[in-house]
């Protein structure tokens, strides 16, 4: 399969965070939108019969991966008194690719890089995006006039302006067709209020590669999604549960029905003799209670490495 890096350059405010899940969703209306219905639905059955024509990962910060969902490592560094954070270390939402790159010579190395980046005074960067508050007034619809005292809230995100949001996109598909596919994204925006400007981008994008093992024995996840525990000999992992919603109006009832994800940064560990896969998981349907063509992405993207557990 290919393997392209999106660099996105966020040309207006965000609503709505860049994540795998909802990134898919906005894959299926520009292949609808661009294509024909009929492509989309053959685009849906690959998944149906086991193939990922398109399997995305959560935003991450340029250079940057998610920190691993594993407790051995506040344990190791616990026992062996070494002089770094714990606290900031069992928080860390990203560490350097460059840490991962050591962790193919060995998991002692891997450590030394992990002691060596917390142990100095440096901000670690936590997001792609800050958050802030954008205060709108409520207008009376009879009247058409604002409403005294009538404040509301939306989140807003800005992209930071020392970080690049990177995308990562594994696909059977060439360069060509993913770059049609996000630019008609980036132009029609991303996310919750689309349609007054919000959610627009430009990007760039370009081959990449990860440093995985040529032996794996486990996979991080990079992005949300969801498979059964009894794939794996053991998992370490952070949980949530979504309430995703429909988007362009297609039904009076916007919510899907709650879905279980494990989060970036969860770390599976292989069964003996298991076969690394494209991806983990499935694309869910039945997900709403009246609309049946509704899918959710629950693809795990894996990150393949030899971790060691104990």
């Amino acid at each position: 399969m290919n393997l392209f890096k999106i660099s996105i350059r966020p040309t207006s405010f965000f609503h709505t965070p860049l994540r795998s899940d909802i990134i898919w969703g906005h894959i299926c209306w520009a292949i609808f939108r661009l294509k024909e219905e009929l492509e989309l639905k053959d685009f849906l059955d690959k998944y149906k019969k086991g193939n990922f024509p398109i399997v995305v990962s959560d935003v991450f910060p340029e250079g940057y991966l998610p920190a691993p969902k594993y407790p051995g490592i506040i344990r190791y560094f616990s026992e062996t008194k070494v002089d770094i954070d714990l606290k900031e270390l069992k928080k860390a939402k990203y560490i350097p690719v460059s840490i991962y790159e050591k962790l193919k010579e060995s998991f002692e190395a891997f450590l030394e890089g992990l002691k060596i980046y917390f142990s100095n005074d440096e901000d670690k960067i936590s997001s792609c995006f800050l958050n802030f508050d954008e205060w709108h007034c409520s207008i009376n619809r009879l009247t058409g006039i604002v409403e005294e005292g009538m404040l509301f809230s939306k989140e807003c995100m800005v992209a930071r302006e020392e970080v690049k949001p990177i995308v990562y996109v594994k696909t059977l598909f060439d360069k060509s067709y993913i770059e049609e596919i996000f630019k008609f994204i980036g132009e029609n925006g991303y996310g919750a209020d689309a349609s007054v400007g919000r959610g627009r981008f430009e990007f760039d994008i370009s081959d990449a590669t990860l440093p995985e093992s040529k032996k794996p024995n486990s996979f991080i996840a990079l992005s949300h999604g969801f498979e059964s525990l009894s794939e794996f000999k053991r998992c370490f992992y952070d949980v949530e549960v979504k309430f995703g919603k429909v988007g362009n109006n297609i039904s009076k009832n916007p919510f899907k029905r709650p879905v279980v994800n494990f989060k970036p940064g969860s770390l599976f560990i292989l069964k003996e003799n298991s076969e690394p896969k494209a991806a983990y998981g499935r694309i869910k349907d039945s997900v709403h209670s009246s609309i049946d063509f509704v899918h959710e992405c629950s693809l795990l993207f894996p990150f393949f490495v030899r971790w060691q557990d104990g």
